[in-house]
Order: structure tokens, then C-alpha cells, then sequence
């Protein structure tokens, strides 16, 4: 008999000896949940049911929808479904965008981050002069690396923005 097929047989001997019986006393098991949750869903308000992205922040209800023809981004009272503004006009003069990709929320800056997808930007919004002022411009533009292009998909967590590209996910700090 050759040594590796009797190593191989005394490694399997040993697997079968000292490896899991199924007896050990600290080891649960788990047959059934042990609390069942009944959720129930509400019916969305018909002004914001088609978000291509929504935050929550506070008591407002941020809603991106790229199909608008008008205004990309809407803030809504997230109890009564009332509007309280809408911006982001849809155009190419300043401050306008002809196509608007994902948003995401920043509750450590309070920021709204918007994807300008076609020029690789993020356009930030800070929320509190968001609902002060009449006309709403970014308060800040950050140009992304090449290899993020176009952007799609991105969500900001903790100033912290995590993008994917063709190499996977990549965080980046600003």
C-alpha cells in the first residue's frame, strides 16, 4: 500500500474519531422561530409611490423620482403625505439636471447627496437650509474618479460614501 493512500485512510479515521458527533451539550438547536411577527403594510400616497429613492429624516419622507418632468426631488411629511417643497429641476441650465440617478442620506452631516449620473457627480444638499430658503442651490459638488462612471448606485453612511465599480465596492472618504 502506498503512504499517501495510508495517510489518507488514517486522516479519515481521525476526521470520523474526533469531529462532530452531535452530542455536544452547548450546542442548540433550533426547530421554529421562537416569536412570530405579523407585519402589515400601508398604502404609499399616490405622489410618491413611484421613488426611484426615499430617505427618511425625521419627519419628512425624501423622494427622488426620475421619471418627474419637472422636479426630481420632493420632501414630503411622512404622516400626512403633505408636500413641503420640490427641487431639482429637471434641464441643463444651472443648477439643473437632465437626468438624476440615486440619492442617499447622510444623518452625520445632514447632507442629501443626489447623483448627477451624466456629468459623474454628487451634488450635496444640506436638509436644514433645504427647507429655509426659497431657492435651493447645492452647497456642495464632488467630481468622481473616471472609473465610477457612470453613477448609479451609491449610498452614504457615516461621511462615508461606498460607490461600485467594475472591481467591486470601493469606499471613499470626503
Amino acid at each position: 500500500m502506498k503512504p499517501s493512500v495510508l495517510l489518507r485512510i488514517v486522516w479519515v479515521a481521525c476526521v470520523y474519531l474526533t469531529g462532530c458527533s452531535g452530542r455536544d451539550a452547548s450546542v442548540v438547536r433550533f426547530n421554529k422561530f421562537p416569536f412570530e411577527y405579523s407585519l402589515q403594510s400601508k398604502p404609499l400616497i399616490r405622489l410618491y409611490a413611484y421613488g426611484a429613492g426615499m430617505e427618511l429624516y425625521d419627519s419628512l419622507l425624501v423622494v427622488c423620482n426620475t421619471y418627474d418632468q419637472e422636479y426630481f426631488i420632493r420632501i414630503y411629511n411622512k404622516n400626512t403625505g403633505e408636500l413641503y417643497k420640490k427641487f431639482l429641476k429637471r434641464g441643463k441650465g444651472p443648477f439643473e439636471m437632465p437626468y438624476c440617478g440615486r440619492i442617499s442620506l447622510d444623518l452625520k452631516t445632514r447632507n442629501l447627496w443626489v447623483a448627477n449620473y451624466r456629468k459623474n457627480e454628487l451634488w450635496a444638499y444640506h436638509m436644514d437650509s433645504l427647507m429655509k430658503k426659497d431657492k435651493v442651490i447645492p452647497c456642495g459638488v464632488v467630481q468622481l474618479p473616471a472609473k465610477f462612471y457612470p453613477v448609479m448606485e451609491f449610498h452614504c453612511y457615516d461621511s462615508m460614501f461606498y460607490l461600485p465599480d467594475l472591481g467591486g465596492v470601493q469606499v471613499l472618504l470626503f
